[in-house]
């Protein structure tokens, strides 16, 4: 029996979880940042033969054995760039059968399971696809943050983070507990020093820029009006990115929207925001299926033709969960 690799390439963490032709979990590892438009394709191959090479001596499985989805994000962004990283990630892993594609693809194929709406990531970075009725694959979003794009995304609501910080440090805006939290958390002695923190220890990093969105919902949870707001913002950004994707397909009424990222972990700051304006236009959020790393098993199966069945099913949830 064939076995299953699916490689989830993220902004902040790239996961490896092998599995049986049941979806029975058979390895499992995690490994750095996995977008090579921000990381570097080197670094991105990197990435692959260590957790791939990491798989093999946990399972005792070869590549040959394995067919191998890898869902990267930023692939596809750049069309001229895409036959250079499949020749480059093929090269890095010969004998494995690869199936190369947006880490948007994996994430949908998880969340609806094959049914027809729309998934939004919100992790490092942010983006939308949609399939409608027709299977027409709609994407939104994910635009290069140095656009300012990635809205609604961490990053985007630890930039928002980081401007209201040196707003209050300057008496721009008034100090709310934001502004003392700051300081604290990153043990600065004077506001300025976050300039040091962040362009001479952390090299501008996005990882670790976006790694503030933390602070942003510790914030939140102690009602401080900057953070809450921050908040309603990034649920008006997702929104948008749903809204566009709506209008240029032909979907169910309701449409499903199924979501993924670390921003969602937040919860109800982000859910009920989020889902009070969705419901303006005909949509339901809805719990995904499975995660985005059970999503890419679907994704290497269907290249083989493996159908999907209930037990299957279960048994990624528990695999991916």
């Amino acid at each position: 029996m064939s076995s299953y690799l699916s490689i989830d390439c993220g902004g902040t963490r790239t996961d490896f979880l092998l599995t049986d032709g049941e979806g029975r979990r058979l390895a499992f590892t995690t490994q750095g940042p996995g977008n090579y438009i921000v990381c570097g394709l080197e670094h991105v191959i990197r990435i692959l033969k260590t957790g791939t090479k990491t798989i093999m001596e946990e399972s005792g499985i070869w590549p040959d054995q394995m067919e191998t989805y890898i869902a990267m994000a930023g692939y596809g962004d750049i069309p001229e760039d895409m036959e250079k990283v499949k020749t480059a990630v093929r090269e890095a892993l010969p004998n494995c059968g690869v199936y190369l594609g947006n880490d948007s693809e994996n994430a949908i194929a998880g969340s609806l399971v094959g049914k027809s709406g729309i998934h939004l990531i919100s992790g490092t970075g942010s983006i939308g696809l949609g399939a409608d009725l027709e299977e027409k694959r709609i994407r939104v979003g994910g635009w290069h943050h140095l656009f300012g794009g990635d809205e609604g995304s961490a990053y985007w609501m630890a930039c928002l983070l980081l401007q209201h910080f040196t707003k209050q440090a300057d008496g721009r805006e008034k100090r709310t507990i934001l502004y003392d939290h700051m300081m604290e958390r990153y043990h600065l002695s004077s506001p300025q020093q976050m300039l040091k923190l962040v362009i001479g220890e952390w090299d501008c990093a996005r990882d670790h820029i976006a790694s503030m969105s933390r602070d942003v919902y510790e914030l939140a949870l102690e009602k401080d009006p900057f953070a809450l707001d921050i908040f309603e913002h990034a649920a008006e950004e997702l929104f948008e990115i749903v809204r566009a994707i709506k209008e240029q397909g032909n979907f169910a009424e309701p449409t499903a929207v199924s979501f993924s990222g670390g921003v969602f972990a937040t919860g109800s700051l982000i859910i009920n925001p989020l889902q009070k304006r969705l419901r303006s236009i005909g949509c339901d959020l809805i719990v995904p299926v499975l995660p985005p790393l059970g999503g890419g098993i679907l994704m290497a199966m269907s290249q083989s033709g493996e159908l999907i069945s209930d037990e299957l099913i279960r048994n990624l949830k528990e695999a991916a969960g």
